[in-house]
């Protein structure tokens, strides 16, 4: 094989692998699990819960939801990168990383949807 067909040959296979990915990066969606199985999670794990935001904490540079479900209750935290349009009462589906603060499990929160 020439230079030329080779190199025709692993850009078409690099395409085709880029192309992959991102369907399976698009298809993919986290399994939602309740507030009480966060426990057994290991820290920087990925999870989606939904539940009802109890109350919200504005601090300078985060907010702290408490969101509860019918297994029980964490804290949501949530960085001011935009302006949060959520309310108390509202129910929230909320994908997370977990992460432990003072012994007790809580997520840092990537993506927020009011349901």
């Amino acid at each position: 094989m020439n230079e030329s067909s080779i190199f025709k040959l692993s850009l078409a296979i690099s395409l085709t692998g880029i192309l992959l990915l991102l369907v399976i990066v698009e298809t993919t969606e986290i399994q939602e699990i309740g507030i009480e199985d966060i426990s057994n999670k290991k820290e920087d794990e990925t999870v989606r819960i939904v539940g009802k935001i109890e109350s919200i904490k504005e601090t300078p540079g985060l907010y702290i939801l408490n969101i509860e479900d019918k297994s029980g209750k964490i804290n949501v935290i949530v960085f001011k990168e935009d302006k949060l349009n959520i309310s108390k009462g509202n129910q929230a589906d909320i994908e997370g990383t977990v992460k432990e603060y003072q012994n007790k499990k809580e997520l840092i929160a990537k993506r927020i949807s009011i349901i």
